[in-house]
């Protein structure tokens, strides 16, 4: 078995760095993608009608940009959350712990699964930053480690996001407001009936257990990658360096300011940080106790990981210095979700979404359902990488479709949540913090996270046929 998991991440992997492009170009190419294969094989309002799918999706570029900013502000409080000094404090001695380098992967993948559980921006961040750090630790005591495969085990939180509190489908399903704008049911489903049912908890709990080992199993036996160690090591030399220069000159600005007006020392004190943080905690926890922690939306998980941040961070100028650097992080994000949500239009309003769940719904039982919807999700976050965004698209079939079959609409919603993040470890898009992070290509780890994927879609598949 480790031989064929291994043969199989190093085949992908020299697949990969090979072929594989850019996240930008892949948009790009998704996009070309859509638009022919709309053309040539859409309903019969936009068939053969190139200027029909052409309107189509210039009108759907900014259809999601509320949902876009709230995806932006997941990333920059999770990233202001683990940068907080406490936090770094907890990852650094954390990353100490790994004293081989089998251990060093299998110590980076459940970090970053763990966090992603309980928030999927949280779990990107703290993932990437583990995966450097273990690499720093590893490197200055002498223990080899395949770089790129550290930086796979540190995006394996995108694997497990769904299935956790900060699931987009499953507290979509929990407000009736949502409900009522993507389905005709009136009536909520409970998190009681997803993230904390029997199939989720199950699944997840194999996940943790499955994915650590199979990174390891593809630990290669020689390490060709040792050129790797060199840049890293020179980066994070120059990055300290950088990092001295900046906060010197900062201390200097800031006794400079500080002797002019009296603002600048506010900025600095940690009573401001720590005022605010209370507020906001304190109205996170009234929302809680008002409509229950089952049903949460991604709003007041973003308000959460906010105060929270603002908490643990020494002063407010330290909170947004955090926050400065993760808004840089998502450019890739700002770029490409237009392209998607250009891509989502057109599949939404040529059929083809419908067409894909209309065939599953046709061969598909109430037993079945699960696992063709969970593959179909994973289809379709290929062209649309977002989980609100697939949602707000395949969310009203999933749920039609259960509901005809009498089928579980938790288990389908489940069956869709997982599908979405499975299909994560080939898609690039939400790497792209991560490859800033650690300084990896996309190509160096998708091999390795493909070979995952792969590896794990026999679990997937036996969870949602017992269950």
């Amino acid at each position: 078995m480790r031989h064929l998991i291994n043969s199989l991440s190093a085949t992908l992997s020299r697949f990969a760095e090979r072929w594989v492009p850019d996240p930008m170009l892949i948009a790009v190419l998704l996009t070309a993608m859509t638009l022919v294969i709309s053309t040539l094989c859409g309903d019969s309002t936009v068939r053969y009608r190139p200027l029909a799918i052409f309107t189509l999706w210039s009108e759907g570029l900014w259809k999601l940009l509320p949902f876009a900013m709230q995806m932006c502000l997941v990333l920059i409080t999770g990233h202001a959350l683990a940068s907080a000094p406490l936090i770094r404090r907890v990852v650094k001695r954390l990353s100490g712990l790994a004293q081989s380098s089998s251990a060093a992967i299998i110590l980076t993948a459940l970090t970053a699964m763990g966090a992603g559980l309980l928030n999927w921006g949280l779990g990107l961040i703290v993932g990437a930053f583990m995966a450097r750090e273990v690499g720093e630790q590893c490197s200055r005591r002498g223990i080899a480690v395949h770089y790129p495969l550290l930086g796979a085990a540190g995006y394996t939180g995108l694997l497990v996001w769904h299935g956790g509190l900060s699931g987009t489908a499953p507290l979509k399903v929990s407000q009736l407001k949502d409900m009522r704008e993507i389905s005709h049911l009136d009536q909520v489903i409970p998190l009681t009936e997803t993230l904390f049912s029997a199939t989720n908890l199950i699944l997840t709990l194999g996940l943790l257990i499955l994915v650590p080992l199979l990174l390891r199993y593809m630990n290669p036996e020689e390490l060709q990658g040792a050129e790797r160690w060199i840049s890293i090591e020179t980066t994070n030399v120059s990055a300290d360096r950088h990092k001295g220069d900046s906060e010197e000159r900062l201390k200097v600005e800031r006794l400079k300011v500080e002797r002019l007006t009296p603002a600048a020392h506010l900025e600095n004190h940690r009573s401001l940080a720590l005022l605010l943080g209370a507020f906001i905690i304190g109205a996170f926890l009234l929302r809680v106790k008002t409509v229950g922690i089952g049903h949460l939306n991604l709003n007041m998980i973003n308000l959460g990981a906010l105060g929270l941040g603002l908490l643990l961070h020494p002063s407010l100028s330290s909170y947004t210095r955090a926050a400065k650097e993760a808004a840089m992080s998502t450019s890739g994000i700002i770029l490409q979700f237009p392209l998607y949500s250009g891509i989502m239009a057109v599949m939404s309003g040529s059929g083809m979404t419908a067409a894909l769940a209309t065939m599953v719904a046709n061969v598909a039982s109430a037993d079945s359902l699960s696992s063709l919807t969970f593959m179909m999700a994973g289809v379709v976050n290929l062209f649309v990488p977002s989980g609100g965004g697939q949602w707000a698209v395949q969310g009203p079939l999933v749920l039609s479709s259960a509901s005809s079959l009498q089928a579980s609409l938790g288990e389908a919603v489940i069956a869709f949540a997982h599908g979405d993040a499975w299909t994560n470890m080939l898609q690039p898009f939400w790497a792209l913090p991560l490859l800033a992070i650690t300084g990896l290509q996309a190509r160096e780890i998708v091999g390795y996270t493909a070979a995952l994927m792969i590896a794990l879609t026999p679990w997937y598949l036996f969870v949602f046929w017992l269950f």
